[in-house]
Formats: C-alpha cells, structure tokens, sequence
C-alpha cells in the first residue's frame, strides 16, 4: 500500500491499496472512540447511504516513548474515481453543506458532534458519503465550535463570495483561500441580512483576539491554556440553535438559478442542422469505442443527455450548476479553466481533474479549440501535447478561419496569426494520429485523433 497525504489531523495516516485505504489515527480517550463507532452507527441508521462504512475497525493500545496511546484503524472500500473538492461547482457544494448539517443535527441529538467540515472529508463522484470518521467528536464546546469555524470557511465564504463577487468555488478552494480568514463584513451587501451581520462581527472579533494572542508572551498564552477546559460542555439545545443558524447562512449563499449566461444559450448560436449533425456525430463516435466513458471538454449543456459522458468540464459558472442540477451525481461536473488546467497537465501536473485523474481517457472537444488558443492565449503545441498525456482517443471540432467566430476572436484579439488545419496538422501529428473527417458546416468539421503509443 502507498500512503496518502492530506491535511487534516496530524497524528493520523493513511494507507491506499488498490481496492481499499487503511487508517491509522491517535486519540485522546476511550470516550473519544466510543464517539467515533456510535457516530458512524447513528448516521448509517437515520440518513441511508450517507456514511463509508468501514470494512474493519479497531481499536488498541500502544505505547511510544513512555506515552500510552489509544489508536483506532478502521479499512474502507477504495472510491474510484476520487474527486477533488477543488474541482467541484458551487451547486455540489451546497448540496454537500446541506447534508453535513443534516448529519450534524442527527449527532448532536447523541451529544456527538463533528469536529470539522470540509469537503475534503466526503466523496464526491456518487453519492456523497462521509469518509473521515475520525471527523467525529463528543459534544463539547471546543469541539462543537471548531465545527462551526469550519463550516464557514469551507462552506458559507467560498459560496457567499461565488454569489456575491463571482469567484468560482473550485477557485477558491484550489488557491488555499479557506486559510486566509476572509473577513466577510467587508461585502457590503452582506449587511443587509441580520444574521451575516452578527455573524461577521463574531468572526471578526474571533480573529482579532487570536492574532493578539499568537503575539502575546508565552507566559500568558500558558495562563490561557491553564484556564482552559477542554472538556466544558454544551447543551444539545445550544448545539441545535447555533447549526440552525449554520442553515440559514447557507441558505442565504444557495447558487442563483441564472437563466442565462454568456454560455448556456450557446445552441441558440447555431441553427439546427450544425446542431443535430454535432449531436449524431458525438453519439456515433461513442458507440463506435470500446469503453465509451467521455469527459467533455468545454461542455455546455447541449450533451447533457449522453449518459455515456461521465465528465463535463465547462468554466462558466451557471452552466455548470445548471449541469450539476440535471445530471446523475455518477457524472461529475466541474467547473475550471480549462486553458489553465492543460497548461499545468503540460508542466508536470499529472493528476488533472479533466480525465478524472486517469479514469477517463476519451475526450469530447467540440466548440473549445478556438477559445483555448486564440481567446485564451495557449499555445497549440501545448493544446495537443497535454490532450495527449490526458486521452487516448478524442474527438475534436476544428473552425476555419472564414467561420465568423474566428474572425470576431482574431479582431479581438488583435493579433496577427496563422490559422489554418494544415498548420495544426503537422503539431498535431506528433502525438495523434488523425482520421474520419466529417463535416459539420461550411466551416467547421470534426476529426478523430487516436494517441500515438
């Protein structure tokens, strides 16, 4: 087994095999493995298929440079394909903040609680199933708060800021921001609901003493902890009206339902036959594979129907929680720059959320080519290189120069290049083969390129 590296508890590891992970975690007391079995039962029996139940769980002593320990290893079923909370749009999001509040309520019930919450702790490809059971604590205050102190950052900033400001959350998250302590009260819109009011007050505050404090004497931060109970507790009641609140900030930063978009109408752009012709094509190149599973780069929504396609890729943030609402929650979809993604697929980065780290290695590109050279500025020996590490085979749409989208980018762009298929032939032709031309337009046809091995 090789471990694996995450941020979360420091005295925890973990061990992948090929069909399960193996945990290893350190804690304080029995109380707090009592926690962890009754948590995990209590979730399982009142929110089905919520939790991943662990094959084996144990728990033993040791001992380690005259220390008694108390360690719990638990095994669990490997979950392939793994999603990255970074990849993940706004809607997933919510959707996953709903159920973790939902699984907290049914543990606090218990005088339970989580001690964190990120997205981190659950799988995303499928149902959204809890897979860091250490994650769960007795109700204390300090547990019951570090809860509430995760839940916001992971939660209701990065969903607040997508609605508020427009980052994307998979911007967010993948940029670390849920460490920076983002002062919310500066949003002035925010301070139009009591509720974010208050909170944000809080939440200054809170950091506002503990910068005082990590700059203090030692002396004084040793008074603090001295004065300290870890242990002190809070009533189920308290617990119960502090996640009520939890649940009205996150309905306050649920995604818009947008109608529209620069992107979501983008069918409307073309008239029907292109459409229908583009569609067909798509369904035959995919029955025409051995194992059909697609991600479909640039998607937009006119393949949403393809069950074949187990990935949509998109970066325009309504069209992909548009997706997000219509699809099965075995095809995932994520929202990211493109552009940004295969240039780091082509400077080393092997684990790309565009073929689902290796799970997929077919490639729908249709409508994208144009927009990741010439709009996004990535060079075509780049786009090719990086598909090729990415995909064995893929089926890509190539736009002429006299189409008229290529001369609105060229003039926006407002630079003098060479665009033409003979030119992206020869680059292509070092990592593909190239094969079955079909035409889709005047101006535009697809082509078929198989890696070459």
């Amino acid at each position: 087994m090789s471990n694996l590296y995450k941020i979360g508890s420091c005295s925890s590891t973990i061990q992948a095999g090929p069909q399960t992970v193996k945990k290893r975690l350190i804690l304080n007391s029995f109380e707090e493995a009592e926690a962890i079995e009754r948590g995990v039962d209590i979730i399982n029996k009142n929110i089905d298929s919520s939790v991943c139940l662990p094959i084996h769980i144990a728990f033993t002593k040791a001992a380690q440079e005259n220390e008694a320990l108390l360690i719990l290893e638990y095994e669990q079923i490997r979950i392939s394909p793994w999603i990255c909370y970074s990849w993940i749009t706004s809607q997933q999001l919510y959707e996953l903040g709903l159920l973790i509040l939902e699984q907290q309520y049914v543990l606090q019930s218990n005088n339970l609680t989580f001690v964190d919450a990120r997205p981190s702790n659950y799988s995303l490809f499928g149902p959204h199933l809890l897979v860091d059971l250490g994650s769960i604590k007795p109700l204390t205050k300090q547990n019951f708060y570090s809860f509430q102190a995760d839940f916001s950052n992971h939660f209701i900033t990065p969903l607040l800021l997508e609605k508020k400001l427009n980052i994307p959350v998979n911007q967010y998250f993948k940029g670390n921001l849920e460490s920076c302590n983002i002062d919310t009260l500066r949003i002035a819109s925010t301070l139009m609901s009591r509720s974010f009011f208050i909170s944000n007050i809080a939440k200054s505050l809170s950091y506002m003493v503990s910068h005082k404090i990590s700059n203090s004497s030692p002396q004084f931060i040793e008074y603090l902890l001295s004065r300290q109970s870890n242990s002190g507790l809070i009533s189920i009641n308290a617990a119960n009206k502090m996640t009520k609140k939890l649940g009205k900030l996150l309905a306050f930063t649920k995604p818009k339902l947008a109608f529209s978009s620069s992107w979501n109408q983008y069918s409307n752009f073309h008239d029907d036959t292109y459409s229908h012709r583009k569609l067909n094509l798509i369904n035959s190149f995919l029955s025409s594979l051995d194992h059909p599973l697609a991600i479909d780069l640039g998607s937009n929504t006119g393949t949403a129907n393809i069950s074949n396609i187990i990935g949509f890729v998109d970066k325009d943030i309504v069209v992909c929680n548009e997706l997000r609402r219509k699809l099965s929650m075995n095809q995932a979809v994520i929202c990211t720059n493109i552009a940004q993604d295969l240039l780091d697929v082509a400077n080393g980065n092997n684990e790309s959320c565009l073929n689902l780290s290796g799970h997929a290695n077919t490639a729908i590109a249709t409508s994208l080519l144009h927009h990741i050279i010439i709009d996004a500025g990535l060079p075509a020996e780049c786009f090719y290189s990086s598909l090729s590490r990415l995909f064995e085979t893929v089926l890509l749409e190539f736009i002429t120069a006299d189409d008229i989208m290529i001369k609105f980018l060229k003039h926006k762009k407002n630079e003098n290049f060479v665009w033409s298929w003979n030119q992206h032939l020869q680059i292509c032709a070092k990592t593909f083969s190239v094969s079955s031309p079909t035409e889709l337009s005047p101006t535009r046809f697809a082509v078929v390129l198989s890696r070459i091995n």
